[in-house]
């Protein structure tokens, strides 16, 4: 009798144990899922961003064109020492 009590014990710690590894890999696997699914929503977001090369190539020009008239108005030996 005492035997058998001794392999319930044992068998009730050890399915005890892979419910709690369940639980544990459950959550796990929860918020992995949580988590991709939030970067899939980033990721289709910035897919829906609209991009214009020609809008991009337009606004580095007139950023070029800005430091060019700062550059202008400054001393160009002060200006290499500030870099």
């Amino acid at each position: 009798m005492e035997k058998e009590r001794a392999i319930l014990i044992s068998l009730y710690i050890a399915s005890d144990n892979l419910i709690k590894d369940s639980k544990a890999y459950i959550t796990d696997l929860l918020t992995t899922r949580m988590e991709l699914e939030e970067e899939i929503k980033n990721l289709k977001s910035y897919i829906k961003t609209p991009f214009s090369a020609k809008d991009e190539f337009e606004k580095i020009k007139l950023e070029l064109r800005k430091l060019e008239e700062n550059k202008k108005g400054e001393n160009p030996d002060n200006w290499r020492k500030e870099i």
